[in-house]
């Protein structure tokens, strides 16, 4: 057992300074050792998304030549043009379905020569409301 003489405070800091460089010491080593583990792994990783990034952009060039095959002279700006022209078509028959959704259709009205159909219904009310 030590003395009491022996645990002075410089011989308590004396102490802990060995046991701390020590642990440094320790710790630098094992971090030496690590990290030539962890570079490998990280190069391994970096490798694999590289070729995977590859493989992507081979699979998108393919499937731009097919789109130029197929399209072999269709500018963007002429893309934009069939594509505004397509929404046009489409908004104007939604707008002629809506327009004779409200359409009426009475049967056993016969249309009358040089007269608009208008005309025929407007007096056929007035004849029959009255």
């Amino acid at each position: 057992m030590a003395k009491k003489s022996e645990m002075s405070p410089a011989f308590l800091v004396s102490f802990l300074v060995k046991v701390t460089d020590r642990i440094a010491e320790v710790l630098k080593l094992f971090l030496e050792q690590l990290l030539p583990v962890i570079m490998g792994s990280a190069d391994s990783k970096l490798n694999e998304i590289s070729k995977q990034l590859a493989a992507l952009n081979r699979r998108i060039d393919d499937l731009e030549s097919k789109l130029n095959e197929n399209q072999p002279n269709v500018s963007p700006n002429q893309t934009d043009q069939t594509m505004a022209k397509t929404l046009m078509m489409v908004e104007s028959e939604k707008a002629k379905r809506e327009k004779r959704s409200r359409n009426a259709v009475f049967i056993g009205l016969d249309p009358v020569s040089g007269r608009s159909d208008a005309d025929v219904f407007e007096e056929f009310c007035e004849i029959t409301l009255l």
